[in-house]
């Protein structure tokens, strides 16, 4: 028996519950079938496989190190039981739209990772197109596999044309769905809970998402090759280092750069290094541990750009020559970005090795050809 270590979390103690609560049901249907047909061993052998299957989220989280959050779980043990119940209770063809939602989300998710890890610009209609390719041709895939079942009697659900376009059917339902909610979230940001699932994803998979290497030795070839469109050095976060005071333009000066990388092709931020390179440090912007100059920056940017963008967001501080410096590295927004301060709102965008503000025409012709096209 497998037990509850007391350091794991709330979710993964809920999970053990839920899918060891799954197995235990799957345990004893495949007794009652071995004390009810003591000679048939094709239920046996369909409950037995369908038995292992409830280990596939493990096997995927040990092998290549990736975590479906919770829901998405529960999703696919439902899908799973329901097929299994299938054999009492209904044909099981109706799983097919669950299906269709579930691996709808996961095409999303995987092309979600590819263009995180790359510089390619995203497309809404290949991420669109590859969603929903990728839940049609998965479902076909599983009535295919059904349908192997029933021709060799280990499914006793006979599955002939007229069920597989069905249930073809409705997994282009259930997928056409999912396409149609990830085409109005990349087109017009809205959708609420596709963020709240690519969120999910991240925090379960942080090693999925590319973070530039920090070692002093990435981190001294940045600050070599010196400012560029995606790179930018700031010497404090709130020290005019002039005048030796809190400075809310320095504070502005930062969120203008994050702002500005998100709206353009995304970048790296140093913070703590100077103009010409030089590593200052952020021990001089006044705060008494490094935890609390890291929550008023994360407090920055909550505040003045919003909690959305948090996921486009990668910082670390870095001990570097005895000293240490906040890493930040941002990726191009799906959608506008704005940065709020004061009673304003301003737009920025990366040109050259500047953080260049746009307004009237020009933002508004930029915001139509980077998003709206």
């Amino acid at each position: 028996m497998v037990f509850i270590k007391k350091h794991h979390t709330t979710e993964e103690r809920k999970r053990f519950i839920l899918f060891w609560s799954i197995r235990i049901l799957l345990i004893v249907l495949i007794l009652n079938e071995l004390y009810s047909t003591p000679t048939r061993t094709a239920f046996q052998f369909f409950y037995s496989f369908f038995f292992l299957l409830s280990f596939a989220p493990s096997l995927l989280k040990r092998t290549l190190s990736i975590s479906l959050p919770l829901p998405f779980e529960l999703l696919y043990l439902v899908s799973l039981f329901s097929t299994v119940l299938g054999e009492k209770i209904f044909s099981g063809i109706l799983v097919q739209f669950v299906l269709g939602i579930f691996f709808g989300i996961i095409g999303f998710l995987l092309m979600y990772t590819l263009y995180y890890n790359s510089r390619m610009k995203s497309s809404m209609k290949l991420v669109t197109l590859f969603s929903f390719s990728f839940a049609v041709s998965t479902g076909a895939l599983w009535l295919g596999f059904l349908f192997v079942l029933s021709q060799i009697g280990i499914w006793s659900n006979f599955i002939d044309g007229t069920t597989i376009s069905m249930g073809l059917l409705l997994t282009i339902l259930g997928a056409g769905i999912v396409s149609s909610l990830v085409f109005f979230y990349l087109r017009f940001g809205e959708g609420k809970i596709f963020q709240i699932i690519i969120n999910a994803f991240m925090r379960k998979n942080p090693n999925l998402f590319m973070e530039n290497d920090p070692s002093p030795k990435a981190i001294f070839y940045l600050i070599n090759h010196g400012e560029n469109e995606q790179l930018e050095f700031k010497s404090s976060l709130r020290i005019n280092i002039h005048t030796k005071k809190p400075d809310k333009k320095i504070e502005l000066a930062v969120l203008k750069t994050i702002t500005a990388f998100l709206n353009t092709d995304g970048g790296t931020l140093l913070i703590g290094v100077t103009d010409d390179g030089n590593i200052m440090g952020i021990d001089h912007d006044g705060f008494p541990t490094n935890d609390k100059f890291y929550q008023h920056y994360t407090n920055l940017v909550q505040n003045h750009i919003g909690n959305e963008y948090l996921p486009l967001i990668k910082s670390k501080l870095i001990r570097i020559k005895e000293k240490t410096i906040l890493k930040i590295d941002c990726r191009q927004s799906n959608k506008a970005v704005f940065l709020s301060f004061g009673n304003e709102q301003y737009f920025y965008v990366r040109i050259g090795p500047a953080s260049v503000l746009l307004t009237g025409k020009k933002l508004i012709e930029y915001v139509h050809k980077k998003f709206l096209i």
